[in-house]
């Protein structure tokens, strides 16, 4: 999609307030990405300056133990603070959210700006930033996805997501390339880059005024929703088959965000711009694939493209653990392996978004995140427990090809349902 056409969807599109969603959203997925990646390569940075004297495989472990805490710091708040961001979705209006969400990040980045200004090598407070940041995320989460089916047609939603997820990742390629390019750009001056985000955040808080208003869906806040939501994702099959989807498609994704930067920084030695590009073009692979699962569903979700997208990404995965690549092979196969992804997680959400019930959506789909968030978890923690059992980088992209081919499996009987 080009620029001029993201322009026209903010200001013209018939579907309501599309627009604004994609550019509130863009915003906050650019700056969890930068902060995210700038903390990691910062605490890199660190480690390898200091364990000099070790082997190869106890660098690796040490930096892979290193790189799970950080990325736990933001996956914990995401996963245990989406049960009740699912409350406040159904319970306020999701725009109302946005916006909320929208100026806690801006102060986020202001403070992100300050630390790095006065204590830069403070690993421990740039981390606990992230972890707000967690929070910020999982908040939005039901609110961005919720509000789709209300502002959007039944014969828009897959668009609407396709277009959702294409910025979001469009937005990691920036966030993550961006984060490691200015960090290297900035000379021993990381505070700068804080600084860029700040501002970022504030265009972004002032695209969620532009979001149509809607009402809440409830009209008090009822704990037993949960029970209800949990009740629903087990009795309705294509529900429960997208859930499953979504919790394996983002274990493969933190499994793959941990390893990848890890092979490149310590077994191919690269720089920090230089470290970033697999993960950048991982985004824009997504991103074609988003694009991709826009024009072959033809109007409807397409369940199908779930088994499409698992299938190439298990064949990109096993080429990357046979060849061991060097830095631009590697690029290249982290663009097919995210096309498969984008495939696969376009209609993932539809689905999600379609079957649940319109009144407990928020609590549905903050359910699936608490899920979903657990399996981020535990990929990060399978990255580091296998490099503590001495599996280099490359055979570890190996289990996720193994993990990738289960899932399709299982995925493979029921992706052909039309949904109804």
């Amino acid at each position: 999609m080009s620029r001029k056409n993201f322009h026209q969807d903010l200001e013209t599109s018939p579907e309501r307030g599309l627009g604004a969603i994609l550019l509130t959203q863009f915003t906050g997925a650019f700056n969890d990405s930068a902060w995210k990646i700038i903390v990691k390569l910062l605490a890199i940075q660190a480690l390898l300056t200091t364990l000099t004297q070790l082997d190869q495989s106890s660098i690796e472990e040490r930096v892979q133990w290193q790189t799970f805490v950080i990325s736990s710091a933001f996956t914990l708040p995401l996963m245990f603070f989406s049960l009740p961001s699912g409350f406040l979705a159904d319970r306020f209006s999701k725009q109302r959210i946005m916006v909320w969400v929208k100026g806690f990040e801006a102060l986020m980045m202001l403070a992100g700006f300050f630390l790095l200004l006065l204590s830069p090598h403070n690993v421990a407070f740039l981390t606990l930033i992230l972890a707000f940041m967690g929070i910020h995320s999982a908040v939005f989460s039901p609110a961005k996805y919720g509000i789709l089916p209300e502002l959007l047609p039944k014969q828009s939603l897959t668009k609407g997501n396709a277009r959702l997820e294409l910025w979001t990742f469009v937005a990691i390629i920036a966030g993550t390339g961006g984060g490691g390019f200015l960090l290297q750009l900035s000379g021993g001056r990381p505070y700068l880059v804080a600084l860029f985000l700040s501002l970022f955040s504030c265009v972004g808080f002032v695209a969620s005024l532009k979001v149509p208003p809607v009402q809440a869906m409830r009209t008090s806040i009822d704990t037993g929703v949960l029970g209800l939501a949990w009740k629903n994702i087990l009795r309705l099959p294509q529900l429960r088959m997208a859930v499953a989807a979504n919790i394996v498609f983002w274990f493969l994704a933190a499994l793959l965000d941990q390893n990848v930067l890890i092979y490149a920084k310590a077994v191919l030695r690269v720089s920090d711009a230089a470290a970033a590009l697999p993960l950048t073009l991982f985004g824009v692979g997504i991103g074609l694939g988003s694009l991709l699962a826009e024009r072959w569903s033809h109007g409807d979700i397409a369940p199908k493209l779930i088994a499409w997208g698992a299938s190439l990404m298990g064949v990109c995965l096993l080429l990357t653990s046979l060849l061991s690549p060097e830095l631009m092979i590697l690029s290249a196969l982290m663009i097919l392996l995210g096309t498969g992804s984008g495939l696969a997680s376009v209609p993932i959400q539809a689905l999600i978004q379609w079957h649940a019930p319109a009144d407990i959506r928020g609590a549905v789909i903050s359910q699936s995140n608490f899920l979903t968030f657990g399996g981020v978890f535990l990929g990060g923690l399978l990255a580091w427990m296998l490099s503590k059992q001495g599996q280099a980088p490359g055979r570890i992209f190996l289990w996720a090809a193994f993990i990738c081919a289960s899932g399709w499996v299982y995925f493979k009987p029921s992706a052909y349902k039309r949904s109804p």
